[in-house]
């Protein structure tokens, strides 16, 4: 069992409404890693933050490998529990859902989250209401290929986004839930609020909170590696995640998750 930690960020963001804190807890790439019996540890620094709602990045499992969906199964049924949970897909899970023998095991995990309550967000959105503001929560699901290539992709088009999720809500302060930190020059061309992003792992050795070495698609110092990003009002956060896939080292860079504060940001 590894350790973790719970990095702090405070944001200030248009369209907070006066007097308002929102707390978010952002998890992603669990890849079935285990934080105790039944992810007691992890369940316990979670609910020490008194989350409003968490949302989870992707990657919560792994491809072809079973025994981790009973991982990620007893961490969010847990917090389903307890808080509005808001799940969108990583490259893991998406490949899980293709046709083939794991595909039966994917289905029987997903059934048993969205009757807890799950909010699964396969290139959707959700309204998350909470007595002191609304929010709108985006899950971007990316198709493998071209968008997970090896070393080599494309650039992503803010119009392909559109396609995926239409245009971006101004009515509501949004959270736009992408995995692949690889486009976050799309996604803040896109128009959300707040981004939240992972499979990076904070590119296994990392330099400072926001340079580490390599992506998981080979390419050296990844631009949008770790840490926080911003472009005038908006905000782009990178986690290390919680788990380990291919690469199984770590250095200078510790697992963990995130808790994200909301306020009002003032205006002159």
């Amino acid at each position: 069992m590894e350790n973790f930690r719970n990095k702090q960020y405070d944001l200030f963001l248009p369209g907070i409404p006066d007097n308002a804190e929102i707390r978010l807890c952002y998890l992603t790439d669990l890849h079935g890693a285990w934080y105790g019996e039944k992810q007691a540890e992890l369940l316990e620094e979670i609910r020490k933050t008194e989350p409003d709602a968490i949302l989870l990045g992707g990657d919560m499992i792994i491809r072809r490998k079973t025994e981790t969906l009973y991982a990620a199964s007893d961490l969010i049924l847990a917090l389903a529990s307890s808080y509005p949970v808001y799940y969108a897909m990583g490259n893991h899970e998406t490949r899980q859902r293709l046709p083939g023998k794991y595909r039966s095991g994917y289905r029987k995990y997903e059934k048993k989250l969205k009757q807890a309550g799950v909010h699964f967000l396969y290139n959707s959105s959700a309204i998350l209401t909470l007595p002191n503001c609304s929010l709108r929560i985006y899950g971007l699901e990316l198709p493998l290929a071209p968008w997970y290539r090896k070393p080599f992709v494309p650039a992503l088009q803010k119009e392909a986004i559109d396609y995926y999720l239409n245009t971006c809500d101004e009515k509501l302060p949004t959270i736009l839930l992408a995995h692949n930190p690889h486009y976050g020059d799309t996604y803040f061309s896109w128009g959300a609020s707040l981004t939240l992003s992972g499979h990076f792992h904070g590119g296994v050795v990392r330099f400072d909170e926001h340079r580490g070495l390599i992506s998981p698609m080979f390419r050296l110092f990844p631009k949008y590696c770790c840490g926080d990003f911003y472009r005038g009002d908006q905000c782009m956060l990178v986690s290390a995640g919680l788990g380990d896939h291919t690469v199984h080292m770590r250095i200078h860079n510790p697992r963990e998750i995130f808790t994200i504060t909301l306020r009002r940001k003032e205006t002159l």
